[in-house]
């Protein structure tokens, strides 16, 4: 590795490690002072996720060569099929 990518790497890594990496969202939501119109942003950009993630999880299952494999990704699409109906209230 040359002296820039070390230098690069360790950069990130610092820039990672500082308290900037918190979620600054979360204490406001349960504060109840964020606006109804960011968790709407929220949990529409969460739906295009979770969709996406659902038709991986179920992809990766139906590739899947072992039962364990199958069972472990099809248990995640499972649960991403039991989020996606609870985000759709908040998109509104």
């Amino acid at each position: 590795m040359s002296g820039d990518a070390r230098r690069l790497l360790g950069d990130l890594r610092e820039a990672l490690a500082s308290e900037h990496h918190e979620n600054q969202l979360v204490p406001l939501v349960a504060r109840g002072v964020v606006p109804l119109s960011v968790v709407g942003v929220l949990a529409a950009e969460e739906q295009r996720i979770v969709t996406s993630d659902w038709r991986s999880f179920l992809t990766l299952a139906a590739r899947s060569d072992e039962p364990a494999g199958r069972a472990f990704f099809g248990a995640l699409a499972q649960g991403e099929g039991l989020a996606l109906p609870t985000l759709a209230p908040l998109d509104d």
